[in-house]
């Protein structure tokens, strides 16, 4: 028998400082190389890249302006949500890829990872296997240590953002990294393993035990979520991991329990209909608690996917406040941005609960 209680009991003082603790703490660019042709559109040029970090083979892509000369430019980590970035190269495959694309125009230079075990378009899949806000994190951050060999970066201006899994990669690496500067977080599902989502956790485990396999229990679901029951629970409920094993697992994933060791400025965004929402809620508090700066938002009306193609004139939408916090703290004499919106439906922005 499982104890469900044990597995789900507040971590203590001594199992989070444990856990960060075990972090790795070195990154390198480790044999970086761009692949492949670039592909140049409307003044931004893209090309996939190879990396390696902590032995395994790694794929990303790169978008920076064609033009370069007006260097060196500030750098944007852009961490995707879960599932296979399959399609870099296609701005309407996804609104993420359509950001990136975007943001050079901006006057940035952008980097994003493919992750470990994930598809990378042409280049195939990344070395290793999912690990879902953990592994993903160190791969994040080696790439950066490439990005910063990049001859046209500004190594003093390093920003972070992302979006669902991405999101919560960005709060951890913001954690562990004093080169980035500020890192916006939108649709943070940063406390899954205690909370859940959609579902609570402990319901998940009781269905796994029940019988039903992790693609039973999240019908209809790939990426992040899934990837999450493989790598944290499904190890437990098949006998081969501990109660104390999983616990350091399912710590290990959780942001908000680190967030005294939060190195720069937070934007933490979010639709108060995602089913993270109490998520971002308590990151937020957690942030507030350790005397972290931080700015929250949550948009009334909107789920967990917060990006779209029109907006009304006048909104503020996540995108709006995204750019002009990244703006703010990367780009500080650039009042306005030249990226267009990409949200769909008229937002209203509201604030937090109190702390």
């Amino acid at each position: 028998m499982i104890d469900l209680d044990a597995l789900f009991a507040a971590p203590s003082p001594d199992e989070i400082a444990a856990v960060w603790d075990s972090f790795p703490t070195q990154f390198s660019a480790d044999r970086f190389r761009l692949v492949g042709d670039p592909v140049e559109r409307d003044g931004v040029t893209g090309q996939l890249l190879e990396y390696f970090g902590h032995g395994l083979r790694l794929y990303g892509a790169l978008f920076r302006p064609t033009d370069v000369s007006s260097g060196p430019l500030p750098l944007l980590m852009s961490n995707h949500s879960g599932g296979d970035w399959c399609e870099p190269f296609d701005p309407e495959n996804h609104p993420f890829t359509r950001w990136c694309w975007e943001l050079p125009r901006a006057g940035y230079v952008v980097l994003g990872a493919g992750y470990r075990g994930e598809l990378m378009g042409a280049l195939g899949r990344s070395e290793g296997a999912m690990e879902v806000f953990k592994g993903e994190v160190s791969d994040v951050l080696n790439l950066l240590e490439c990005g910063k060999a990049l001859p046209y970066v500004d190594t003093t201006r390093i920003g972070m953002w992302g979006f669902s899994h991405g999101a919560s990669i960005t709060a951890s690496a913001s954690q562990r990294s004093s080169d980035v500067r500020a890192g916006a977080c939108l649709g943070t599902p940063g406390d899954a393993c205690f909370a859940g989502f959609g579902a609570s956790a402990r319901s998940w485990i009781e269905d796994m035990v029940s019988g039903k396999s992790p693609e039973d229990v999240l019908q209809r679901t790939s990426g992040a979520q899934l990837g999450l029951l493989h790598a944290v629970f499904w190890p437990l409920v098949q006998g081969s991991a501990t109660v104390q094993q999983t616990r350091y697992e399912m710590i290990a994933r959780t942001p908000r329990l680190f967030a005294d060791h939060t190195l720069c400025p937070l934007l933490i965004a979010c639709g108060d209909g995602d089913p993270g929402y109490q998520h971002s809620i308590a990151l937020d508090a957690a942030l507030g608690a350790a005397g972290k700066e931080h700015e929250f938002h949550a948009f009334r009306g909107v789920g967990h996917s917060i990006s779209g193609e029109k907006v009304a004139p006048g909104a503020r939408t996540p995108w709006d406040v995204t750019i002009e916090f990244l703006n703010r703290h990367l780009r500080p004499s650039s009042a306005t941005t030249s990226v267009g919106p990409i949200p769909t439906k008229t937002w209203t922005a509201h604030r937090g609960p109190p702390r």
